[in-house]
């Protein structure tokens, strides 16, 4: 439990035993941050500070004084019988009989509240907490004399549209506008690779303005005049419409395209909306003409009170549109709030939309007046996206005092501003229809409830063409495909990426998912796969072929359905298709600089390279033999300056040792610029680095790891350092390829969570040695102790055994870190050491899948028997195990070696016996006695 929920517990407790007669007696109420501290033995600062963050969120009600005391809110709730719910900020009293006076005009400020023309942002959740900043904008853009041009700004999905629509309303309320006067919304991504047709959409154009403009035609700046004009996206508009806006937003003029002559004139007030950052987005000049930017937080950034009354909201929103009454499980509730929602309120209102259709389907097959919605409702993303801990959602629960359930009944709620993004009305009376249209025809109930459950996915699939977003499309897409699916063709895409050396975006991997979904569902009803140019796609794309038809094989195995060569044949296709239509750098962020002696060499090279690549590949500087240290150091700055945002750099020298040219760059940039540097390049080298840099995933360090050592070959990195970030550091004596396998390995273990805190860096043994490149380094993992006096070293044996995992997390805990599972460590180490001895040895098996069966057999053992086995046993266990289900599928013979040590009584065999169906139901095999043996000596002997 953490400080502030043990701190928040503590008064809690204290604050119960006050009574009324304590409060009518004057005495002195309220505990301060010496005596808690006390009781927690912790610091009086820190108390002070947790219990002003509980004061802060309103959990605590703040009694002036000195010293300042606290108490818990909800006692004097009870204690006086009042709700002090009207606010969610923090109470501050000078006694709490100001509390009594205060709850007495409690009504009298609801009542004004509510007559009040400000009263069209009440319909806004958080308008008294995390939004009231925003609405203080809002309120002046729209009371300044004449408006002010406002901006929107947040991620997708936090109700930027809604905000706009509510400063609409508000301005009506104040009769600023016209109620008769036009809100007009345009999303500016609709034409963003036409700018001449977005600007007449904008401004309208005149008749001959352009091949095809038969007409005059009216824009949406006349239509919205008077009024408010909307442009969502409006960082897709480009230069020149923002340029034409700005002269509106200044002289209230504008020409329509094609005009020549005669200003017309508009009174529009814009606001803009954007989920990118004003800085980097806009013109300058555009943008100094925007006074107001409103900034909307994300979800994850409000109150978990705030989620809480979004989630019943839109319970309440769904009860009312289905008709029927909505039972609230505790787990859903839980599951929801500790959720984290990339897509915002967006994807938690369409999440809560799609439990409902899924509870709704339910409630036709039982006939029931109800729906209840519990954690089965899901279908398995949202449950594993964790982001609250359980004991903040408790102590949130608690404190709006939800019981185990709640029943939202269908009350018709007062009409709320602005319109939904996902109007499901429809939905429903398509499900109750088809339904009972289905019973009449003769359709059996089981028939009818699985054309439901299709026409559900289908309207959640035409979601998806709604989203420019891809981040949007693939919140949708697992509404409708499962977890496991989507999983495995990620991993499928990724695999793919390292053996053809390709890149597959986001947008690839969600049309995949799509079409591996609907070969699954066709091979489910045996509808015939026929491809016709099968034989064709097999000669001439054989590694496509072979990768897809093992991603078959694989997705037919898990679904339990039959293979398809053909549907293996449509695969390869998509992957050749996607690869030409999506092929794209993705090292952006990356320089390579090719340094070369003589005049024109780099220069000629850098353009034969580029030619062959088909892009902008790398750079050239062309050194004279009488070219100096210092000059060539300005030379490349000058260079690296001229590109500004990069990230990387890497030099690739035909010969001699710059080694210092690479730290000095290093050095002059602060560090904030890793450097690579390769010396003895030839043409072909540089030609494959550059493919590697700009069009896969592997890091710099890889790359340089990769590179063949010889005599007249050098490397060299020093890694980008964050600001204040702790490192840990890779090293080997051997060289920086075998580090950069630690640095893998370390990654593997250490979660991504706490991988945003902490940096993993592989770096030569000589560097170390050297005291070069060691700023905030909490540790040294590698295979020689370059005894450096005030940085700890583990040994890399230390590390396999599981006693380095233990090191690394004393080193985390001083600096205050957060530690590695050992749980978690542990399988990511076995894995690792796994994956790389199986992938070369196994034939007919996918290494990773059969890794994590073999484990969960041998975790399902441990249990049985309540031990745990070392790293050495549980390696030596998964390779043997791995090769046994190899062996039996090919129908190898083993001798029958039954040792002296074997027991078939015993404990231990029977715990192998009793576990080993999870071996034979996933590989559908048949382990025998002989195979068992081997498996008993493995873990039980010496």
């Amino acid at each position: 439990m953490s400080t502030k929920l043990n701190i928040y517990s503590i008064v809690e407790n204290l604050s119960s035993q006050y009574t009324m007669n304590d409060i009518k007696n004057n005495i002195i109420i309220g505990f301060s941050a010496e005596e808690i501290g006390c009781k927690l033995g912790i610091k009086r600062n820190t108390a002070s500070a947790e219990l002003n963050k509980l004061y802060n969120e309103g959990y605590l009600i703040k009694i002036k004084g000195k010293p300042v005391r606290f108490i818990a809110r909800e006692s004097i709730e009870r204690i006086l019988n009042i709700d002090l719910n009207y606010t969610n900020q923090g109470l501050e009293v000078s006694n709490i009989n100001d509390i009594i006076n205060l709850n007495d005009s409690i009504n009298d400020i609801v009542d004004n509240e509510l007559t009040s023309k400000d009263n069209v942002f009440t319909s806004l959740i958080g308008y008294n907490s995390s939004l009231f900043p925003q609405i203080e904008q809002a309120k002046a853009s729209i009371l300044y004399p004449g408006g002010l041009d406002t901006l929107i700004t947040g991620p997708s999905g936090v109700g930027k549209t809604y905000f706009a629509e509510l400063m609409y309303e508000y301005a009506k309320f104040r009769n600023i506008i016209d109620n008769d006067k036009p809100f007009v919304s345009f999303n500016c991504a609709e034409y963003a690779d036409n700018p001449q047709l977005l600007v007449s959409h904008l401004f309208g154009h005149v008749k001959g303005a352009f091949t095809g403009a038969d007409d005059d035609k009216e824009g949406l700046v006349e239509k919205a005049n008077n009024g408010i004009l909307f442009l969502d996206e409006i960082h897709r508009l480009p230069e020149e419409g923002q340029e034409i806006l700005f002269y509106l937003m200044d002289k209230g003029i504008y020409r329509k395209m094609g005009e020549t002559k005669g200003d017309r004139k508009a009174k529009v007030r814009i606001i803009g909306a954007t989920t990118k950052d004003p800085e980097y987005t806009f013109l300058k000049t555009f943008l100094r003409r925007i006074p107001i930017i409103i900034r909307i937080p994300s979800l994850d950034e409000r109150p978990l009170e705030e989620k809480y009354q979004l989630i019943i909201t839109f319970f309440s929103d769904e009860a009312e549109r289905i008709g029927k009454k909505i039972v609230l499980k505790r787990d859903v509730l839980r599951t929801l709030l500790q959720t984290k929602f990339e897509g915002n309120i967006g994807e938690l209102r369409g999440e809560i939309q799609f439990i409902c259709a899924r509870g709704f389907i339910k409630s036709i097959q039982k006939d029931t007046g109800s729906i209840v919605i519990d954690n089965r409702s899901f279908l398995g993303k949202v449950k594993y996206n964790i982001n609250a801990s359980n004991a903040e959602i408790d102590l949130t629960l608690k404190i709006l005092k939800f019981e185990d359930e709640l029943v939202i009944s269908p009350i018709k709620n007062k009409k709320r501003i602005g319109v939904s993004n996902f109007e499901q009305k429809t939905i429903y009376d398509r499900l109750e229809s088809n339904y009972n249209f289905l019973i009449k025809n003769g359709h059996s109930q089981k028939d009818a409830l699985d054309n439901l459950i299709g026409t559900v996915n289908d309207y959640f699939k035409d979601l998806l063409i709604k989203f420019e977003n891809i981040e949007e499309a693939e919140i949708n897409l697992l509404r409708i495909i499962p977890q496991n699916i989507y999983n495995i063709t990620n991993e499928f895409l990724l695999l793919a990426e390292k053996e053809l050396s390709e890149h597959y975006g986001k947008d690839i991997l969600l049309s995949l998912s799509l079409h591996i979904q609907s070969f699954i569902e066709r091979s489910k009803t045996h509808k015939p796969i026929n491809n016709p140019n099968l034989e064709n796609i097999k000669i001439n794309y054989p590694e496509e072929f072979m990768l897809s038809a093992n991603f078959i094989k694989q997705i037919s195995e898990y679904m339990d359905i039959e293979y398809s060569e053909d549907e293996a044949g449509f695969v390869t296709m998509f992957l050749n298709t996607a690869s030409k239509n999506v092929r794209g750098k993705i090292g952006t962020n990356t320089l390579i600089i090719l340094l070369s002696h003589g005049l024109g060499v780099a220069t000629s090279t850098k353009k034969l390279i580029n030619q062959l690549m088909g892009d902008n590949i790398i750079e050239g500087i062309d050194m004279p033999i009488d070219m100096g240290a210092k000059e060539l150091l300005a030379n490349v700055i000058k260079l690296i300056d001229k590109y500004g945002n990069i990230h990387k750099l890497l030099l690739m020298v035909d010969m001699g040792s710059l080694s210092d040219l690479a730290e000095k760059i290093w050095i002059h940039y602060d560090k904030r610029i890793g450097v690579g540097i390769i010396t003895g390049v030839n043409t072909l080298m540089l030609l494959d680095v550059s493919r590697k840099v700009y069009y896969t995933n592997t890091s710099m360090d890889k790359i340089i790891g990769e590179v063949n050592y010889s005599d007249y070959l050098k490397v060299g990195h020093y890694p980008l350092i964050e600001n204040g970030k702790k490192r840990i550091i890779a090293s080997c004596l051997t060289g920086i390829g075998t580090a950069v396998k630690i640095k893998e390995m370390l990654e593997d273990i250490i979660h991504k969570n706490i991988k945003k805190e902490l940096a993993i860096d592989a770096i030569e043994f000589s560097n170390l040695k050297e005291n070069k490149n060691l700023e905030n380094v909490i540790c040294i993992v590698g295979t020689f102790d370059p005894h450096i006096s005030y940085i700890p070293f583990i040994p890399l044996e230390d590390l396999l055994s599981g006693r380095g995992i233990d090191l690394i997390n004393e080193m985390l805990k001083e600096n205050e870190m957060t530690t590695i599972e050992d749980s978690i460590s542990k399988n990511s180490i076995i894995q690792s050491l796994s994956m790389d001895l199986l992938i070369d040895y196994l034939t007919f098996l996918n290494p990773a899948k059969t890794i994590e069966i073999c484990t969960r057999f041998l975790e399902q053992i441990e249990r049985t028997l309540n031990i745990k086995f070392d790293n050495p046993v549980t390696l030596r266990f998964i390779i043997h195990t791995a090769c046994m289900i190899e062996r039996i599928i090919s129908n190898e013979e083993v001798l029958n070696t039954y040792s002296e040590h074997f027991i078939k009584d015993s404990m231990e065999y029977s715990a192998i016996d009793k576990n080993i169906r999870v071996i034979n139901n996933n590989f559908r095999i048949n382990v025998p006695d002989t195979e068992i043996s081997f498996l008993y000596e493995i873990l039980f002997t010496n």
